[in-house]
């Protein structure tokens, strides 16, 4: 079984995700919307207790910025990060894997586990 998770979120939009096995290696022009798709989760849908609170304030961008063997590095850029976790609980970061074939291991022959496809860390503040 292939593993994984976010390993690190930083308060400057770099994150680590960790695999349990080396992943082979592809451009990394793959990691696309095709491939992932990252957002922000609010914690408890505080979003929708705020009078006409426009969701799209937590909007990112994002880029895999590298991805060699087990480790997966990633930048994002957030459209306004002063929206982001601003309960005292933080909103968590979500990353769908919606292609596993780019989460392939060559020692295992197989892809990463159904059970890793949806990965969450909070946001720090």
């Amino acid at each position: 079984m292939c593993k994984a998770a976010i390993t690190k979120v930083s308060i400057y939009g770099e994150v680590e995700v960790e695999f349990d096995q080396e992943m082979m290696e592809y451009s990394l022009d793959n990691y696309n919307s095709d491939t992932l798709q990252i957002y922000v989760q609010p914690y408890r849908d505080w979003h929708e207790h705020k009078k006409s609170y426009d969701i799209s304030q937590l909007n990112l961008t994002w880029t895999v910025k590298s991805f060699k063997s087990k480790k997966m590095e990633i930048l994002l850029e957030f459209d306004h990060p002063e929206e982001v976790s601003p309960e005292i609980a933080p909103d968590s970061l979500i990353i769908d894997i919606l292609d596993s074939n780019y989460f392939y291991s060559n020692a295992l022959h197989k892809s990463l586990s159904e059970d890793y496809l949806r990965l969450e860390h909070e946001i720090p503040k």
